[in-house]
Formats: structure tokens, C-alpha cells, sequence
């Protein structure tokens, strides 16, 4: 006997077919979207161990900005404190120096035959000006400066004049003399 389909096969099979393709699409599009869900997850974690980083490095620029701070603060105070110190040694030489050409002064005076009536100091020169009896002596106290003292460098007489104090004749004298501290000293 013979038997007829009456089913429509052909399109039974293209159903089947369009319906697997469906299924297969529709299994791609999943896999591409879970995909794309683990790159995006992927990502985000990424994203936010570098925002994590970018914080602690921003946290260390900010102590690092502290501590440059403190450092320039601290640089400051070292050059003020350096600059106290050069002053303190260039006061403390200057001192030193006064005191030896004062000492200097003292020791070559010839208090029998001279006495100074001025003495002032100005960048380093020093102005004498004073009595003597003769020129004699004031050229001794010239020699006695320039020879003996290691701290006056030189002695300019500026002004010998003969001169009528309290009834005698004198020599009127002006010296000006260079100080300065010798170099074995400094």
C-alpha cells in the first residue's frame, strides 16, 4: 500500500532549520553579551585598582609637597642661621682687629714725646691726628706702625704742621693708616 505524507516536510525542515539557526543565533548573541560582561567586570576592576593607585600616589604627592615644604623651610633656616654665623665671625674679627691695632697704637706711642688727640676708624682705614715735638717722633711712631705692627698694612702721613699749643712749638700731625687682619690670622 502506498502511503502519501501530507505533512509538509520541506517546510517542517526549514522551520527546524530556521529554528536552530534562532537557537544558534541566539546562543552567540549570550556568549558575546557574557563576553562583554566579563571584559566590562574585567575593566571596572582594572579601573578601580588604577584609582586606587592614582589615590595613594596622590596621597604620597601630597606628603612628598609636605615634606618639600619643610625642607625649603628648614633650607632657610640654615642659610639664616649661616648668615648669623658669618656675621657673628666678622663681628668677632672685627672686634679682634680693633683691639690689636688699639693695643698696637698704645704700645708704639712715645708718651714722652707725642699724644694723639683723634682717633676714628672708617672701611678699614684708621685716622690719627695728634702732637708731637718733633717731626723726629712722629716719623719713629710712622716706622714703629708700618715695621712692628702685623695688623696696620700701611701708614700715609696726610698732615704735618708746626703748631702753638699752650705756649710751644709742635708738629700738628694727621695719620692714615690701612688694617686689616694678616693672612697667617685668618
Amino acid at each position: 500500500m502506498l502511503q502519501i505524507n501530507l505533512l509538509p516536510v520541506r517546510t517542517l525542515r526549514r522551520r527546524a532549520a530556521a529554528r536552530n539557526q534562532i537557537i544558534a543565533i541566539g546562543i552567540v548573541l549570550l556568549g558575546v553579551l557574557a563576553v562583554f560582561t566579563i571584559i566590562g567586570t574585567v575593566q571596572r576592576i582594572n579601573i578601580s585598582a588604577l584609582e586606587q593607585q592614582a589615590a595613594a600616589k596622590q596621597a604620597e604627592k601630597s606628603a612628598a609637597q609636605i615634606k618639600v615644604r619643610e625642607l625649603t623651610a628648614l633650607q632657610k633656616k640654615v642659610k639664616d642661621i649661616e648668615f648669623k654665623i658669618d656675621l657673628i665671625e666678622q663681628l668677632t674679627e672685627n672686634l679682634l682687629l680693633a683691639v690689636h691695632v688699639l693695643d698696637d697704637i698704645a704700645t708704639f706711642v712715645d708718651n714722652d714725646r707725642m699724644w694723639l688727640t683723634s682717633l676714628s676708624n672708617e672701611n678699614n682705614r684708621l685716622l690719627l691726628s695728634g702732637y708731637a715735638v718733633d717731626n723726629q717722633s712722629v716719623a719713629e711712631f710712622m716706622d714703629r706702625l708700618k715695621l712692628e705692627s702685623q695688623f696696620i698694612e700701611s701708614v700715609d702721613l696726610t698732615r704735618s704742621t708746626l703748631a702753638n699749643y699752650q705756649g710751644a712749638e709742635l708738629t700738628n700731625f694727621s695719620l692714615s693708616c690701612a688694617v686689616g687682619i694678616p693672612a697667617a690670622e685668618k
